[in-house]
Order: structure tokens, then sequence, then C-alpha cells
């Protein structure tokens, strides 16, 4: 089970805080689980620390825009599961065209005007043909009962576009997006294109997943296949590291150096620190999760939380923070937070599940 799995199993069964008073914007935002809440969950919006959190609607997979106005969220119905976009300051809800993937969540673009989702392809008997992306261009000005329309940027049909959540990052000035694609059920690569014209990609990383867009330059994983032995059997698994490539294609370089052992397949990149010199994730496997740190220049990877699942969610403006929750199944899962090398951890929320963070949280 790679890390990813492990991350999203334990989210959606997490859970939120007790309700504050009214607010316009957010800086987190999660769902709450507390009792027994269906489908369709308290979605909360807190301040950096978790405090004053507030009920903002209910459903399921809160994404906050970067700009902390706006919150993308599921509603689950018997029939269909659809998309919402709510302008948090007036409560104003619009609903966004049926087409997005009912999984793999969605992405804001820096400047929080576009909503990037992942979409489906399918045949008689609900059988999956392809997996693609579509953009969501979100009105300055959300009026009730208007839909927003979307756009396809890729196909379903045939391509296997790694859902956004994890394979999709946007260059920081909004111009550019980075993907992961391949024909479908194939092994992906890394692109890069302009968000106006997807057509004009590029291959900057072969065999690649989940890119993640720093200061300069991109963080991806690369993946291979390799030989372990299990159990006294060499038996075929995956093995990751940890590289980073300008958004050219040029300057390839590996920051880890991992070898699979058994179940554990190794480094995954999430996040940059804003400077540039830290990259924050985690390394998996097999019901295994550990968050690490890192560094670009000297290759050295740190370990945080030792003995303990874990799974880091958001780096901090400052980059002094991680944001991290633990990756082993409970109904309850607390919201938690660490320096950047793993010291002074204490809890944001009790419980929240997939939370989302605003562009400039700090805490």
């Amino acid at each position: 089970m790679r890390k990813t799995t492990i991350g999203l199993m334990a989210t959606a069964l997490a859970g939120a805080g007790a309700l504050g008073a009214s607010t316009a914007t957010g800086t987190i935002a999660w769902v709450s689980t507390a009792g027994n809440p269906g489908a369709n969950a308290p979605l909360i919006v807190a301040n950096d620390d978790g405090s004053n959190p507030v009920q903002m609607a209910r459903g399921s997979q809160p994404i906050l825009s970067p700009n902390g106005a706006r919150l993308a969220y599921q509603v689950v119905s018997q029939t269909v599961t659809a998309w919402r976009v709510m302008d948090i300051a007036s409560r104003t809800v619009v609903p966004v065209a049926r087409g997005c993937a009912e999984y793999g969540s969605a992405r804001w673009t820096p400047d929080s005007t576009r909503l990037v989702c992942g979409t489906f392809s399918t045949r008689r008997g609900g059988i999956i043909t392809g997996q693609g992306l579509a953009m969501a261009q979100v009105p300055a000005t959300l009026v009730p009962g208007t839909p927003i329309p979307l756009t396809t940027l890729i196909p379903a049909r045939g391509n296997n576009v790694e859902p956004p959540a994890q394979g999709v990052s946007f260059s920081p000035d909004g111009t550019r997006m980075a993907f992961a694609t391949a024909a479908w059920n194939k092994p992906t690569s890394v692109f890069v294109a302009p968000i106006a014209d997807l057509s004009q990609r590029t291959r900057v990383l072969a065999s690649a997943t989940s890119p993640v867009w720093g200061p300069s330059a991109l963080a991806a994983t690369r993946v291979q296949n390799v030989t372990v032995r299990l159990g006294g059997e060499r038996t075929r698994t995956v093995q990751q590291n940890v590289w980073t490539v300008n958004p050219d294609g040029t300057g390839a370089r590996a920051i880890t150096s991992f070898r699979a052992r058994g179940l554990v397949y190794g480094p995954y990149a999430s996040f940059w620190t804003p400077d540039g010199a830290t990259i924050v994730g985690s390394i998996g496997g097999q019901d295994y999760v550990r968050s690490a740190t890192f560094a670009v220049a000297t290759r050295r990877t740190t370990i945080l939380q030792r003995g303990t699942d874990t799974f880091p969610v958001a780096v901090s403006a400052d980059g002094q923070w991680i944001a991290f929750q633990p990756a082993t199944e409970s109904t309850r899962y607390p919201l938690r937070m660490m320096r950047l090398d793993g010291t002074g951890a204490r809890t944001i929320a009790r419980n929240a599940a997939m939370p989302s963070f605003s562009a400039n949280w700090r805490p």
C-alpha cells in the first residue's frame, strides 16, 4: 500500500472540533466526523492555530482556496456526488457542472480563480476506461443557482492522468501546470505545460509521479520495479525515490537513494519549504509511512516522529512548521503540527479529516 493510500484511509476516518463564531476567511478547513455524521459531515473552517472553528456547510473533501476566501467541497446524494463552491464571507454556494470525479479531490490554481478536478470515463458495467482533467473558471462573484461550467483539459478516455490531489501542481506565477500522465494503465511520467494549452506539454521526468512545484524547480517521485526479498522469497515490488528537475526538463537529479526493503517502497515528495532548501514528504510502503524531510543540497534524509506512522499535510508559509496526521486506522485522528526538525509537536484540532490549508497558513 502506497503512502498516499494510507493517507487517504486515515483522513477519511478522522474528525473535527467544536464550532465557533462566524468568519469571513479561513486558513484551515476540515471535515468533522464527530458523532455519526453520515456521508455529508460538517465542514469546518478555522484560524491558523485551529481556533474559532466554524461550520460552513455539510459535505466532504473540503478544499480551501489559496487566498482563504473560497471553499470547494463535495455533496453526496443517493444518485450523484457533486462539487460545490462557497464564498466564505457571504456563504453563497454555487454548483460546479457535473463531470468532476468523485475521488482524487481537486486543486485550486495559485490565484484562487480556477479549480482543476479529475474526470473518469467508463464503459458498460461502470468499468473505468481512463482518467483525465477538467477545469472550472470560478467567477469573481458567485451567482446562486448558476453552475460553474467545466472545460476539458485532458480527455479521460484512454489516458491515465494522476488525480489532482497527488498529481497536479502549479508554477508560483500560476501560468504553468505540472502533471503526471500516461496512456491508460501505463506508468506515468511528469509533464509541464502552459495552463492555457496543455497540448504544448514537455516531458520533464520519465517514470515519475506526483510533481510538486517549488520556488524554482520541481520535485517528483520516481518509480521503478525491483525485486526484493520478503519472508525468504524474492518478489517484485516498486521502489520510490525523490528527484528534482527544472521546469524545462534539464538538471534532473536524485535527492534520495533509498533501496526498497520488503514492502517499504521508499521516499515520496509532498511539499517544498518556501526557501527551496527542503522537500517535505514521507517514506512509505505497505501499512507503513513516516514523515520525513529531504535536504536538496546535501541529499540528507531525516525521518520525523520516529516509530509513529504519520504523513505531512501542509508546510507553513514561513517554512518553520509541518502539519501532519497519524496514519493508523482509527475512528478519530488529531491534526497536529511540528517544527521542521520534528520537535515541538502539538495538536491543532483533536478530530480533523481531510484538512486543507490556505497559502498563508502560519501558526
